[in-house]
């Protein structure tokens, strides 16, 4: 129950930390930890969760410019985008076309992160586990590519 706890209390932590859309990347800590990523509605609605190991001192920062770069290669959120069509018509842009999710990204979307330096990665996936529970994010895990 300790972990659980502990969890709970983490995941308060991530929800009142401060919001942090584009312009706001340079604050990001270079350390690894989680982040959520929301669709800044009422209420906010989970896009996604996700954790970022150290990455040669970039972190939790490389991670989510990343996303907002929403490029297939280096990020399952942009797979997941481009397969959801409906959501982006529904919000007005259109997913299959990646300058309009990142544009998506950009004006309505909002990150909310939280270090977690000492972690093993093991650690961390749990936690990302936990928070996907939690906070059931409209993405989750990885996408496979469509075959033709």
């Amino acid at each position: 129950m300790k972990i659980i706890s502990n969890f709970n209390n983490l995941l308060h932590r991530l929800q009142v930390s401060p919001r942090i859309t584009k312009s706001q990347l340079n604050q990001v800590p270079r350390q690894q930890g989680a982040y959520v990523i929301w669709l800044d509605s009422n209420p906010a609605t989970c896009l996604k969760v996700g954790i970022a190991g150290p990455r040669k001192g970039k972190g939790l920062w490389e991670r989510i410019k990343y996303h907002f770069s929403n490029n297939p290669h280096n990020t399952p959120l942009a797979k997941h985008m481009a397969a959801d069509i409906s959501f982006g018509q529904e919000h007005g842009y259109d997913f299959r076309h990646r300058l309009q999710r990142k544009q998506f990204l950009e004006e309505r979307c909002f990150f909310q992160v939280i270090p977690l330096p000492s972690w093993s990665k093991r650690e961390l996936r749990r936690f990302e586990k936990f928070l996907e529970l939690q906070l059931n994010p409209k993405y989750r895990g990885r996408i496979k590519p469509q075959k033709c």
